[in-house]
């Protein structure tokens, strides 16, 4: 396992212990990123992500089988409501991984080619703004909306997700972040402000 690879996982498995349920601001030297989550949302385990997966309806049962099976767990999630939860359950997940074949790639084209993705797992997928080139913490980054369908525990939500890509050398951050279209249960607004305080080295 490459060492980077090593570090990502033991910067997870720092985050999701017990002692990192009491701070409001998240802060992982390792990877160089901080940021800071509202007094009243909550951490989510890693456990409660894959059983959030699990849960979870794709428009195609056999991709459903391959992210359930292979997801990469974020090395941080917060949601706006403790789990589990009723309604969909606003939250912010953030991913590193290597850049790989990405590396020297336009922020905005990496976020195009990983959204993608989001037409096999869910029904009425539509973009609704960008690719676009952005910054996040003062570094180039793309950023997406899309809005789909989403289906679990028999009931559907219509959601939209939005996706910020910011490349940093051989590093790539993946910051997901996931509300009703309606805004019903947490507004979109409410989400930035949290983006707004990521820091990344």
């Amino acid at each position: 396992m490459p060492y980077l690879i090593r570090t990502i996982a033991v910067a997870a498995s720092l985050l999701l212990s017990p002692a990192c349920f009491a701070q409001e601001t998240y802060s992982n030297p390792t990877l160089g990123f901080s940021i800071r989550k509202p007094g009243s949302w909550h951490y989510l385990t890693a456990e409660q992500h894959r059983e959030n997966l699990k849960r979870s309806d794709f428009a195609d049962p056999k991709f459903k089988e391959l992210v359930t099976r292979y997801a990469r767990t974020p090395f941080l999630a917060i949601t706006k409501y403790k789990e589990p939860h009723d309604d969909l359950n606003p939250s912010v997940r953030v991913n590193a991984r290597e850049a790989g074949n990405l590396k020297g790639m336009a922020p905005e084209k990496v976020v195009e080619l990983m959204a993608s993705s989001f037409a096999r797992m869910f029904k009425e997928y539509a973009v609704a703004e960008g690719p676009l080139a952005t910054k996040v913490s003062g570094h180039p980054a793309g950023y997406m909306r899309v809005n789909y369908t989403h289906e679990a525990g028999g009931v559907a939500w219509r959601t939209t997700s939005e996706l910020w890509i910011v490349t940093r050398g051989d590093l790539v951050f993946i910051i997901g972040a996931g509300t009703r279209q309606d805004e019903k249960s947490g507004t979109r607004q409410e989400v930035r402000g949290i983006i707004d305080t990521i820091k990344i080295d």
